[in-house]
């Protein structure tokens, strides 16, 4: 897994990881992924990719099974339901959001910009988990 690493500000590093090739993401549908250790949920909206937490902030549970419709990811085991674009709760019962991380689409790959602090945005270590 290529990693790809930039300097945004003093003592802040980018890193860059492929994460599936943009032809293996489903048009306006989901994928899941593991990245260095990290859950992460693909989701394409009108050929926007974006990238998110793959464990829902209410239960923990993955999004694999869950409905995309336009903007909005459904999590199958509970209902919660977050905005892909920023992570942001929209639908009960969860009441915080999820991480998201930025994106790209390079060389017909897709990268993930992931935080180099061992977890995830609200510091927490990364979560084993296999999803895909």
């Amino acid at each position: 897994m290529p990693l790809e690493q930039n300097t945004k500000a003093p003592g802040v590093i980018e890193t860059y990881v492929t994460a599936a090739a943009r032809h293996d993401m489903p048009k306006n549908g989901i994928l899941c992924v593991n990245l260095l250790g990290r859950p992460v949920l693909l989701a394409d909206v009108n050929g926007e990719v974006y990238a998110l937490n793959n464990l829902c902030s209410h239960a923990h549970g993955s999004f694999e099974r869950g409905r995309l419709r336009a903007h909005i990811i459904t999590c199958p085991h509970h209902g919660a339901r977050f905005d892909v674009r920023d992570g942001r709760c929209v639908g009960g019962p969860a009441d915080q959001p999820i991480d998201h991380y930025p994106s790209r689409i390079r060389d017909g790959m897709i990268e993930v910009c992931l935080p180099d602090d061992g977890g995830d945005a609200s510091g927490q270590p990364p979560v084993s988990h296999n999803a895909g």
